[in-house]
């Protein structure tokens, strides 16, 4: 099943007030699709090698990138609590282009928000 259960609740996270970058997509451009908003899963990755705090970036079942290393910590811990509760983390985001090359923008609640739900 995975974390892409249909079993699992989808909560578009509320209250997108901010935009955050998703890292490492250079390394990814071919998993990106289309262009303009569309929907992005955010899943902990405490297996990643390089940060435990890791939180990938989903977008069709395929994985786009990271949430950037200085916010993962505190989206891992809302991801890893709502995955608890048994509820899949989404968000929409906006792919653009410059050229060949794509990047991706998260609409996201701001920080204070997110603290406050992890407190909640």
């Amino acid at each position: 099943m995975g974390f892409f259960s249909r079993k699992r609740t989808v909560n578009f996270l509320p209250n997108a007030t901010d935009t955050m970058p998703v890292a490492g997509v250079s390394y990814r451009q071919p998993a990106i699709r289309g262009s303009g908003l569309g929907p992005f899963q955010l899943v902990a990755d405490p297996s990643n090698e390089y940060d435990k705090n890791a939180v990938a970036v989903y977008q069709d079942k395929r994985q786009v990138g990271f949430v950037p290393a200085d916010e993962a910590k505190l989206w891992s811990r809302l991801v890893k609590k709502l995955s608890k509760e048994g509820t899949d983390v989404w968000v929409y985001g906006d792919v653009r282009q410059d050229g060949s090359d794509r990047w991706i923008l998260l609409n996201v609640p701001a920080e204070d928000q997110v603290r406050a739900w992890l407190k909640g």
